[in-house]
């Protein structure tokens, strides 16, 4: 009886491994599967970064406007100063203008990424 118990319990540590691998590769799949963009730095601004995710409930990556984008806040804590430094406000489809912007030194610092909003142009006045 001791050996059948012995081996049952075998059987179910190696079940529990297999599910684990199991679990860690469905994750893996799921990941993939909810993958916004092919440039990594765009997709894990668009699914990791809380702007990012904003973004696009709010936009379609084909958009075209004018969109103005900022730095990362350096400092991530709640005291202390806090600043976005204005990057650029540039104009076209938000996925160019995703492009542009990740890959500025300045939209990342600790991690979070930076912030892009589309820049309310009304009719600008020539002087």
């Amino acid at each position: 009886m001791q050996d059948r118990e012995t081996a049952v319990r075998e059987k179910i540590r190696v079940t529990r491994l297999l599910l684990k691998e199991l679990e860690a590769e469905l994750s893996d799949v799921l990941w993939e599967k909810g993958k916004q963009h092919d440039d990594p730095k765009i997709d894990k601004y668009l699914r990791s970064c809380y702007s990012g995710r904003d973004l696009i409930k709010r936009h379609k990556l084909d958009e075209e406007g004018v969109w103005n984008i900022f730095g990362e806040d350096s400092n991530p804590d709640l005291g202390g100063s806090h600043n976005e430094p204005f990057i650029a406000q540039v104009t076209g489809k938000l996925e160019n203008v995703l492009n542009y912007a990740v890959h500025q030194e300045k939209f990342w610092t600790w991690g979070g990424g930076g912030r892009i909003t589309k820049a309310l142009v009304k009719d600008p006045i020539t002087v």
